[in-house]
């Protein structure tokens, strides 16, 4: 069906509401008491992104979408906290991991900053505790051509990430580490193709498209009409009983580097199959070890 949304163009509308089956959210499965929210938090899939020099902490245009971040989040705390959640800790997930500014996420918040080399990698500070996740502000992976930034964990370095035979979005990536330890990704936002890969993989998904993209352009509406919509469906998310995304074992994982000469140097980790010029392989039934292995190849 194609509706006219708050972008300037007919678009496919997306569907990530749970089927009916799933009526009892989380709000009400936990009796509303001591409900933990994990929010991962990037940038290239904020409001009107476009160039690299807008995620870039060396560019004066950094500072706008860093914000706008910053924002993005406070808005998915704010629909969390009307849901009624009571713990919520977020994640710096871009770049170095100092971007989120914790005057404008509020005082509710518990915030993660700088990357230490854990294999959860932009998922680092959750565990089985939590009761959901959300990923704020993600994007389309290498090689879709949903996002003028999109890429797979190093846009320099990775061409793009199969897992299972499958096209690896970093949303996949870390639904996967969500479900490992039993946490459902119950909204997303960014890129409107980045919401066309969400629901392929996991249909009962919350997402709002953020931004659209034309080659190297991108549609969007005033940032406070995405916080608005943020804001609502984040909630709304709380209030549905979704699932972790669905596991299939054996994990074989494939990195396609840009360069034959990183291929042949990352190689070289333990049982790693180097399968072509540019493409490292990997296989286990655990996914700690797929994220070791990834830690690994992006180091």
């Amino acid at each position: 069906m194609l509706i006219m949304t708050h972008l300037s163009y007919p678009v496919k509308t997306l569907s990530f509401f749970p089927c009916t089956a799933f009526q009892h959210g989380i709000m009400a499965l936990k009796g509303g008491k001591n409900v933990k929210v994990f929010i991962s938090a990037d940038i290239e899939g904020v409001t009107g992104i476009s160039n690299w020099t807008q995620a870039s902490h060396k560019e004066k245009a950094y500072e706008v979408f860093a914000k706008r971040m910053s924002e993005e989040v406070r808005a998915a705390v704010e629909g969390a906290l009307a849901a009624g959640a009571k713990e919520i800790v977020v994640t710096d997930a871009h770049g170095t991991g100092v971007n989120l500014d914790i005057e404008i996420l509020g005082r509710e918040v518990t915030l993660i900053q700088r990357f230490n080399g854990h294999p959860d990698g932009m998922m680092f500070g959750l565990d089985d505790s939590f009761d959901a996740a959300m990923m704020i502000g993600y994007h389309s992976p290498a090689t879709y051509a949903g996002n003028p930034l999109s890429h797979t964990l190093s846009s320099r370095r990775i061409h793009k990430i199969l897992l299972n035979g499958e096209l690896a979005s970093e949303w996949l990536l870390n639904a996967y580490t969500a479900a490992d330890k039993g946490v459902p990704v119950v909204f997303a936002s960014g890129d409107e193709r980045l919401g066309e890969h969400v629901k392929a993989h996991h249909e009962e998904v919350l997402f709002h498209p953020t931004f659209a993209s034309h080659g190297a352009s991108v549609v969007y509406p005033h940032p406070e009409k995405n916080l608005e919509a943020i804001r609502d469906l984040s909630a709304k998310a709380l209030q549905k009983r979704i699932r972790p995304l669905p596991v299939e074992r054996p994990f074989r994982i494939e990195v396609v580097f840009t360069s034959h000469m990183e291929a042949y140097r990352k190689s070289f980790y333990p049982q790693a199959e180097k399968i072509d010029d540019t493409t490292v392989a990997f296989q286990s039934e655990a996914y700690r070890d797929i994220q070791t292995f990834i830690a690994f190849m992006t180091s």
